[in-house]
């Protein structure tokens, strides 16, 4: 996910989606989420990504043991599961949209899936370490976000109310903590913002 300090550079590339959310109710623009970088209004939230590109994932050392999850591209590194979320977007005049690159995931006309890559091997409360030159963001899996040394956490979160009518949000695999909020139809994700 993109941070509101941007992408790392050079090795980053950026990408953005739009959904259609159902649109019907103001938990659509409630969240915490004052470090994702992005829009969200009664109707639509963009959600801007930061993805590394392909030669630099090569070279990437192995991530540490933990209990979170992050985007998937490609074959989940070594020790994580994949999974995914799909949300039901508007069916009616849906506006979704999807440029850039993107994580693995499906981006229709009125859906939006996208594939993670979680791992639960280690304590929260142990800290891990991981590059610390600027702000990321991890997904949470599990109840508490992971510790990563020489790091302040903050949890956040985003509501999408999606679709009210034979709603077919899906979840499968290993995906991040999320809640299926009723009866006001929607999924609450929650992330980790390191800084």
């Amino acid at each position: 996910m993109g941070t509101t300090s941007g992408c790392p550079v050079p090795t980053w590339k950026t990408g953005q989606i739009t959904q259609d959310t159902e649109g019907n109710n103001i938990l659509s623009v409630i969240t915490n989420a004052v470090h994702l970088k992005g829009t969200i209004t009664t109707s639509e939230i963009t959600t801007e990504f930061c993805m590394k590109q392909e030669e630099a994932v090569t070279e990437q050392p192995p991530w540490p043991m933990g209990s979170y999850c992050i985007l998937k591209s490609g074959d989940c590194p070594l020790g994580f599961s994949p999974g995914y979320i799909t949300w039901d977007d508007e069916d009616v005049t849906n506006s979704n949209s999807a440029v850039g690159d993107l994580p693995d995931g499906e981006f229709t006309v009125d859906h939006t899936t996208i594939f993670y890559c979680c791992r639960n091997d280690s304590q929260t409360t142990s800290p891990m370490v991981l590059p610390t030159a600027a702000p990321f963001v991890l997904f949470k899996k599990g109840t508490t976000c992971q510790s990563v040394n020489d790091m302040t956490v903050v949890e956040e979160w985003v509501f999408w109310e999606t679709e009210g009518i034979d709603n077919n949000d899906a979840v499968g695999g290993s995906y991040p903590s999320m809640e299926r909020i009723t009866p006001d139809i929607g999924i609450k994700l929650f992330f980790c913002y390191y800084s």
